[in-house]
């Protein structure tokens, strides 16, 4: 999957893979949905620049991710 997404003023092209979050049961607690970045890619470049990241970046980048899934 794809998304575009402002991150501290730079526009980027992030691709990425989604899990969807289980629902809790009587006998199960359920999990959350999981998102896992392949590549992030500043607007009109080819260039990846997932590495240069933080992990708390990337978290960063999930969150919003999934809180822009949950909205559409």
């Amino acid at each position: 999957m794809e998304v575009n997404i402002e991150y501290n003023g730079v526009k980027l092209v992030v691709i990425y893979s989604y899990t969807e979050g289980e629902d809790r049961e009587w006998d199960y607690p359920g999990s959350a949905p999981e998102v896992e970045l392949e590549a992030i890619f500043p607007e009109d470049s080819e260039t990846d620049i997932l590495d240069i990241f933080t992990w708390n970046q990337q978290t960063e980048l999930q969150d919003e991710i999934i809180e822009l899934k949950r909205r559409y």
